[in-house]
């Protein structure tokens, strides 16, 4: 295997911790990457002069590092494309500057491309141990699904913008990344798999993600309004589906869009979105009595019940 891949990694305020995660795509024991730094800070602001100073000192003589700076603080989105598009890797893998590669990450995800000897595949994932600021492991993620996974992408997101490892000729057909108010990952990977559906993964722990207090893409509203765009722009997929699994489709990105709702303090517009769940119809789920229960009882008050119904089952049931 001697196919470059090309590793983007977007920063901003955080060049603190940016060596983390070019030291670890440094330490891959592929050899053939790039790795391409788009710093996103204003220019003039005390973060971009933190991260020409960073770039200067440690990479301004590393080869494989490419740092690359925009003209404004433009998004992750913009910085994304900018790097896609000064990218020379026949495969391509965006790093949140927050994380960091475990050694043998890209050479296990490129054993899948080099077996798929028909290029059906457009994407590899892996499971990531996600972690505390501290590097305490908090939980595993992982989605074991493979194959097609056009509708499982529809439904839920299967994996994570620093997991995948992509086919770049897809992701650019695909068009990339578009701005929105959140769920830019996700929208992304279903236009991916709406090109190239198929999909494979690597059934270990192969990255660390980090969870901490700090700068988010998303926020407060945007949670809620991105949520709602998600809805509106993957309809545009649903004549290559059933009816059944429309209606499948419809509900997840409802429930998707109803707790989004409460979380962002909108009660009476998550409420006008659980009547409309009503509406999609289908087989009555488990998701379905958490939400109609959200809305009869409110969601502290649900919460509580919930809460009370878990302990019900941990002293009872489960012991």
């Amino acid at each position: 295997m001697n196919e470059l891949v090309s590793v983007i990694i977007t920063t901003y305020k955080r060049s603190d911790l940016l060596p983390r995660a070019i030291d670890s795509v440094l330490a891959q024991t592929y050899k053939e990457v790039e790795i391409l730094v788009v710093d996103d800070n204003d220019p003039g602001s005390e973060y971009r002069k933190a991260t020409e100073d960073l770039m200067a000192k440690r990479y301004g003589q590393e080869k494989k590092v490419r740092y690359i700076k925009m003209p404004n603080n433009s998004g992750s989105c913009p910085a994304r494309a900018k790097g896609v598009s000064e990218s020379n890797g026949e495969y391509i893998n965006f790093l949140d500057d927050d994380d960091e590669f475990l050694p043998s990450k890209i050479e296990q995800q490129m054993k899948f491309f080099a077996a798929d000897t028909n290029h059906k595949l457009a994407a590899v994932g892996c499971y990531a141990n996600v972690v505390d600021g501290d590097g305490n492991l908090r939980y595993v993620e992982k989605t074991d699904v493979k194959g097609d996974v056009f509708f499982y992408q529809m439904c839920d997101n299967i994996t994570t913008t620093s997991i995948v490892l992509m086919r770049k000729s897809v992701y650019v057909a695909s068009g990339g990344f578009q701005t929105m108010y959140s769920c830019q990952e996700h929208w992304m990977l279903i236009r991916l798999f709406s090109v190239c559906p198929y999909y494979d993964y690597v059934p270990e722990s192969l990255i660390r993600i980090y969870q901490h207090d700090g700068v988010r893409v998303s926020n407060n509203k945007n949670w809620s309004k991105g949520a709602i765009q998600l809805y509106n722009n993957a309809s545009q997929f649903f004549d290559r589906f059933t009816r059944e699994q429309v209606r499948v489709i419809k509900k997840r990105r409802n429930a998707h869009i109803v707790n989004n709702l409460y979380l962002c303090n909108e009660g009476l517009e998550a409420r006008k979105y659980t009547l409309r769940r009503i509406r999609i119809g289908g087989k009555f789920t488990m998701e379905d009595l958490q939400i109609y229960m959200k809305f009869f009882l409110g969601r502290r008050l649900y919460q509580r019940f919930w809460n009370l119904l878990l302990a019900f089952k941990h002293i009872i049931i489960d012991k």
